[in-house]
């Protein structure tokens, strides 16, 4: 909810134009006294001009709500008025709104300035708008009401405060502004005018539609005619397609006729062609004779000898096909160890993924119990982590998980124990005060009962003037009359009943000047009511603040004095509780010094032991690389690495003395062949090797043993001397190159890793050592800190008991002050008291004077008895038995009115008796209340300070055990071991691939060899080609001679002619049935044409008429589904709007029917509402309109209020109006102003409308931003509302002695002194 905080005001009416008058807003209450005139009303006029807009009534002209410029001297008068307010979502505002009367000769002008709104959101100002219509719209939509409510609800003028008393016309105005019917009226204008545009728009569309059904039919009609011409294309198709049949008959016998003239033709060519030919092969026999060198073989043999070239070729030819088989099975075997290599290092790249994986996870792990110990105040896991630490770190958690666990369980079981125990002292002590309120409730009932009772009784009994007395006369009379008459006589005289008459009424005097008495101090006391009634009321104060302070200290005693020592007080309570805390504080920060130092030891060591691990582990990568260096620097007799380092310089000494050997049988190579042989025999017969006298553990390497020794001595042993050199050199030089890394490995394997392990051993040992002293310091500083919280945990406490002492101390002067003025008043009696006497007072009075009656009876009956002595005598028995029968009735009466006196007399010790004993259980239930809490709430927080620990374990074990996961997965599943396989496989691949390029090369260098032979044989072969080739060429010349002989001899001249003839003649015939077919095709082009503009038109004008048919029909249905809905939605819209003015009315109706019977004191009317009447059906709109008017209801009789009520009931009414309004309409801003509320309201009306407030602000005081602001004059009302209980201050306004209106804040004490 939004609420308003200040409002400053400068140059408003009263207020001065040089300083700024603030005020701040409270809640739940802000008072604002002041005498009439003194600027109070001005007030609200300021809010209500800074939330929207408006001036008061009458200061549009003239500059009246401005400060009058001749007042101050000037010619010109700056008015502003700001004001703080806070939105629903607690985003702050200032709007500030400025004005200015400038006074001319005769004429005032007054001018509104540009406002300014700046918010202030989360620190950043931002200014929103300076416009002043834009600022009337937004300051409503932040406050979360609208602005007619806050202009007649929330601050309403005090001109206009009887709007709801107002005449039908303006009643109704200012309900529709505040239901905003015209809003919801135009909404329904607006769906009425939408549904009318969707009927103009529906007749085009089915004017839209008529064209498009008629554009379809249309198109149906030139759809048809397509139809038909393309049947009447198809038949003159038809007709073409037979005369086409017939043209390629023709056109086949002028082909087959052509055909046989062509092939005439061509003999005739093929004659002319072997002429020719005959003539070619003579220049080239002469040609070839002249170049060919003549062999005198024959044909046979040359042919033999070329058939065996062939067979020689062939050989070779299955040569060179061996070695490309060979090649290509080679090629395939690389490619297959290629494809495995690639498998293999896809294979590697996995493993090797995975081995990062577990090497992350390894560190996330040591980082995750890192952050975990820190977070768990363990010690000693800072730095790298091994497998030992980190299971032990685990176990650990899980124990300290477990052991929060069986403290958990612990504590739940000792509170819930001492929980049971205190509620069931708590349960009996409620039944024991249930019992004693019972008996006392009984008894004050009982009580009642018996003086209910007693009235009547002593009605009759005062009713009854007969005595034993006047029983005994009777029956004196009755014995002896003259006895009796001379008796009587004598009695009468010596009765001297003028004395005793005279002696009584002097006591009825005393007892009415008593009773007089009395009277006036009760006149006098009732004058006194207020002090009276503030003086019963601190002596409550008192003992109840005396009861809670008892509870607290039985409650919390125990602790304190545990904690304070024994002889604590409570007037020094507060000093000395803050001299323990300051004590439990230095003690706290010296156990953190102690620890902050033993910290700071242990980061320098686990700095230091950080610094040892990185070098140590950077020594160990050098030596591991120092290690690999030397390694494959060397390469044994089989090809493979160097297995061990200390073997290193026994390899390097061999590999100079084989270069130094081979260095010399390069000067003797003569030998050389021999030194192979005998390699040869010493591998055959010993498996061994001769250079180094390894035995061969494996068939493999002695097989490749005896290959390179056989391919040695297949070569040429200079050569292969001088290979082998160049190879050792290079191997030599490579073992030689890794010496300095040998040697650095020698070094740091020997000495410095040694040195550091032991300085990391020694730094651990330091590092586990500060560790325990760190967790003692931790268990020392946690203990000060428990302790401290411990002690700050009664701030509290402490706190409300010294506030308790305060106010007891501070009541007892006023209790001391007050009871000296009644004492100097007068009697100190209460008036129940006073009441009580004044009714003994008048019993006694009521007994005086039934004796004085008595007496006066007597003596009448004295003085009548001696003359009606006779009358008497008749009536004597008559009057002995109604005297015996009214002394009976009286002496039952009597019993019965002491036995009544007696039981009320029981019944009250006895309700004193139930009050001592709940004032006793009082304190007992508020202690055993107190305790439950305090253990309660104790227990629930160690609880929750537990269970916050074990979650952050749990929380600590599952991520481990997350993590832990995944890395024991990788070693279970052998990764470590995949890789390396993997990797030993592809170095296999390797040496594979490298044996097969080398027989690659072998098989490549024997092919060239071979080509080159074939190369030789192709000359020899050249010749014999060509004799042969000669000889043929005779042989042909022959064969053409006699074909030509004849060619000549067949007439095939004569045969083309005949032939040529009759194809003209097919020819012929094909072109007449052309010309037939002619006119047929032009019919079939002006069919398609006109079908083609036909299918033009169709696709032009026709081809989306369906289409557009289609849409037109579902726009026609659509608009004709949108204006149902329309009238739909505007039915919907108006009963909506309808239930929303029936609920709101109701609503509104209800609280002011509450508001008026809990305010108005008067029985003439039972309660008020505002009835809302539609209007009449001959209204010309058809929206809902409503009349408003106010009714006041007496007996189910309803009645207008307008011009039948008070004054004082138009107030009245129009206030608990106003408030219903602001329940109903101000849910977003729980703000509203009352100026002047007890305007012609008599004092009983007052009173209970100060009672109603004050029941409303203790009913709304919970909501954070109600806020109710009142202004008044009448002090009175403000002491009936208990404007203490809400506020500590109030507002007063008056004139300084410039009379100029001035606000002061003052306690809210003066107003109820």
């Amino acid at each position: 909810m939004s609420s308003i905080e200040q409002v400053s005001i400068l140059g408003i009416r009263s207020f001065d134009n040089q300083y700024r008058a603030a005020l701040k807003f409270s809640t739940p209450l802000t008072l604002i006294v002041g005498c009439n005139g003194s600027g109070k009303t001005t007030i609200i006029e300021c809010l209500k001009y800074a939330t929207t807009g408006q001036l008061p009534p009458g200061t549009n002209k003239g500059g009246a709500f401005i400060h009058d410029p001749k007042l101050c001297g000037e010619k010109e008068v700056m008015a502003q008025v700001k004001l703080a307010f806070r939105t629903g979502s607690g985003v702050k505002f200032a709007i500030s709104r400025s004005l200015q009367l400038t006074v001319k000769k005769n004429t005032r002008s007054m001018k509104t300035l540009d406002g300014t709104l700046l918010m202030n959101k989360d620190g950043e100002r931002t200014v929103i708008s300076q416009r002043v219509a834009e600022l009337d719209a937004i300051i409503p939509q932040y406050l979360g009401v609208s602005t007619a409510v806050l202009d007649n609800v929330i601050f309403c003028h005090q001109e206009d405060s009887l709007w709801p008393m107002s005449e039908p016309v303006t009643l109704k105005k200012k309900f529709d502004a505040i239901f905003e019917a015209q809003k919801y009226t135009k909404a329904i204008e607006n769906l009425k005018k939408l549904r009318k545009e969707k009927g103009l728009l529906l007749r085009d569309l089915k004017t839209k539609e008529e064209h498009n059904k008629m554009d379809k039919d249309k198109g149906l009609k030139v759809e048809k005619h397509c139809q038909l011409l393309s049947s009447q294309i198809d038949e003159l198709r038809a007709k073409a397609e037979d005369l086409d049949k017939k043209m390629k008959a023709a056109k086949e016998v002028s082909k087959e006729k052509r055909m046989l003239a062509a092939n005439a033709l061509t003999v005739v060519n093929d004659l002319n062609t072997k002429m020719g030919h005959e003539s070619f092969l003579v220049k080239q026999v002469n040609a070839m004779r002249n170049t060919l060198e003549e062999l005198q073989e024959s044909d046979d043999w040359l042919r033999s000898t070329l058939e065996q070239y062939e067979q020689r070729m062939a050989q070779y030819q299955d040569q060179a096909q061996e070695y490309q088989l060979k090649y290509q099975e080679h090629q395939q075997t690389l490619s297959g160890l290629r494809r495995d290599m690639s498998e293999k290092q896809a294979e590697k790249g996995q493993y090797q993924a995975e081995k990062d994986s577990y090497e992350r996870q390894i560190m996330d792990r040591a980082q995750l119990v890192r952050e975990a110990a820190r977070r768990h105040s363990m010690r000693g896991y800072d730095d790298n982590l091994n497998e030992d630490q980190v299971q032990e770190f685990v176990l650990r958690v899980r124990k300290l998980s477990q052991d929060k666990d069986r403290e958990l369980e612990r504590i739940k079981k000792l509170t819930d124990d001492e929980l049971r125990e205190i509620q069931e002292v708590l349960t009996e002590l409620d039944n024991n005060r249930s019992a004693r309120t019972q008996d006392r409730l009984n008894a004050r009932q009982t009580i009642t009962d018996n003086e209910r009772k007693l009235i009547p009784i002593q009605r009759e009994l005062d009713s009854i003037t007969m005595d034993e007395g006047a029983k005994a006369t009777l029956e004196a009379s009755l014995k002896d009359v003259q006895d009796r008459l001379q008796r009587a006589t004598t009695e009468y005289e010596a009765a001297d009943w003028d004395k005793n008459l005279q002696v009584e009424n002097s006591l009825l005097r005393d007892l009415e000047e008593e009773s007089e008495r009395l009277t006036v101090e009760l006149v006098q006391s009732n004058k006194r009511a207020t002090d009276r009634a503030h003086f019963e009321h601190l002596k409550r104060l008192v003992k109840e603040s005396q009861q809670s302070l008892e509870t607290m200290l039985s409650t919390h005693g125990d602790y304190l004095s545990s904690l304070l020592g024994p002889g604590w007080q409570v007037a020094s309570l507060e000093r000395e509780y803050q001299a323990v805390l300051d004590q439990r504080i230095e003690a706290l920060a010296e156990a953190q010094k102690q620890q902050e130092g033993t910290n700071h030891d242990l980061d320098e060591v686990q700095f230091k032991l950080k610094t040892i691990r990185e070098t140590l582990k950077k020594k160990k990568d050098d030596m591991q690389s120092c290690q690999a260096a030397v390694l494959s620097s060397v390469t044994t007799v089989d090809g493979r690495p160097l297995t061990n380092v200390d073997d290193y310089l026994e390899e390097l000494d061999f590999l100079e003395k084989e270069r130094n050997d081979i260095r010399k049988d390069i000067d003797g190579y003569t030998y050389v062949a021999d030194y192979y042989a005998k390699c040869l025999d010493v591998v055959n017969s010993q498996n061994k090797c001769r250079l180094c006298d390894r035995k061969f553990t494996q068939k493999k390497e002695q097989s490749l043993a005896l290959e390179k020794i056989n391919k040695q001595l297949a070569k040429d042993a200079r050569a292969s001397l001088e290979n082998d050199f160049q190879k050792i050199d290079e191997e030599l030089q490579k073992a030689v190159t890794a010496r300095p890394r040998y040697d650095t490995f020698k070094i740091l394997s020997g000495s410095e890793i040694p040195e550091l392990e032991k300085d990391l051993e020694m730094a651990r040992q330091k590092e586990d050592e500060l560790a325990r002293i760190i967790q003692r310091h931790d268990t020392l500083v946690n203990k000060e800190t428990s302790a401290k919280r411990e002690v700050e945990s009664l701030a509290s406490t402490v706190r409300t008991i010294v506030g308790y002492n305060n106010e007891i101390s501070k009541h007892e002067v006023d209790i001391a002050r007050l009871s000296s003025q009644q004492k100097y008043f007068g009697s100190s009696l209460t008036i129940e008291e006073m009441d009580e006497r004044q009714l003994v007072c008048s019993e006694r009075i009521r007994s005086q004077k039934a004796k004085m009656q008595k007496l006066s009876g007597e003596k009448e009956v004295g003085k009548t008895a001696i003359s009606n002595l006779q009358v008497e005598m008749t009536n004597t028995s008559s009057k002995v038995n109604s005297a015996q029968y009214a002394l009976d009735k009286k002496k039952d009466l009597l019993s019965r009115l002491e036995a009544l006196r007696e039981n009320s007399t029981i019944l009250r010790d006895e309700i004193k008796r139930a009050d001592a004993d709940l004032e006793a259980l009082i304190p007992r239930v508020d202690k055993a209340r107190a305790q439950y809490n305090t253990t309660k709430q104790r227990g629930r927080e160690k609880e929750k300070e537990v269970q916050m620990d074990k979650d952050k374990l749990a929380d600590t074990v599952n991520k481990f055990n997350l993590v832990e996961g995944g890395i024991n997965r990788y070693i279970n599943e052998g990764g470590a071991q995949k890789l390396m396989t993997c990797v030993q496989a592809i170095k296999t691949l390797e040496l594979s691939q490298q044996h097969i390029d080398d027989e690659l090369s072998q098989i490549t260098k024997l092919n060239n060899e071979l080509k080159k032979r074939i190369d030789n044989s192709e000359r020899t072969k050249r010749s014999i080609e060509d004799n042969l080739r000669f000889r043929d060429c005779l042989k042909d010349l022959d064969k053409v001679r006699k074909e030509i002989t004849d060619l000549n001899a067949r007439c095939v001249e004569d045969d083309y002619d005949h032939l040529d003839r009759e194809a003209t003649n097919a020819e012929n015939y094909h072109e007449r049935l052309v010309s037939e077919k002619g006119p047929i095709m032009g019919t079939i082009k002006s069919k398609d044409e006109e079908l083609a503009r036909n299918l033009q038109e169709w696709d032009t004008d026709y081809r989306q008429a369906a289409h557009k048919y289609r849409e037109s029909h579902i726009q026609v249905e659509i608009t004709k589904a949108a204006i149902e809905d329309l009238g739909k939605s505007q039915s919907a819209v108006d009963n909506a709007i309808m239930q929303y003015h029936s609920i709101k009315m109701e609503e509104i109706n209800r609280i002011a029917g509450e508001l008026w019977q809990n305010t108005y004191q008067g029985t003439d009317v039972d309660t008020i509402m505002i009835r809302s009447e539609k209007e009449s059906e001959s209204s010309t709109t058809t929206t809902r309109n409503y009349n408003y008017r106010v009714v006041m209801v007496k007996q189910d009789v309803e009645m207008d209020m307008r011009g039948r009520c008070s004054a004082g009931q138009k107030v009245l009414a129009s206030i608990i109006i106003r408030l219903a309004l602001a329940e109903c309409f101000g849910i977003q801003c729980g703000l509203i102003a009352l100026d002047e509320p007890t305007t012609n309201l008599d004092r009983d009306t007052s009173k209970s409308l100060a009672q109603s407030l004050h029941s409303i602000i203790k009913a709304r005081r919970a909501q954070a931003n109600f806020q109710l602001i009142v202004i008044t004059h009448d002090e009175e009302f403000l002491k009936e509302m208990k404007c203490q209980d809400f506020c500590d201050n109030y507002y007063r306004v008056s004139r300084n002695e410039k009379q100029k209106s001035v606000i002061d804040a003052e306690p809210i004490g003066n107003i109820l002194s």
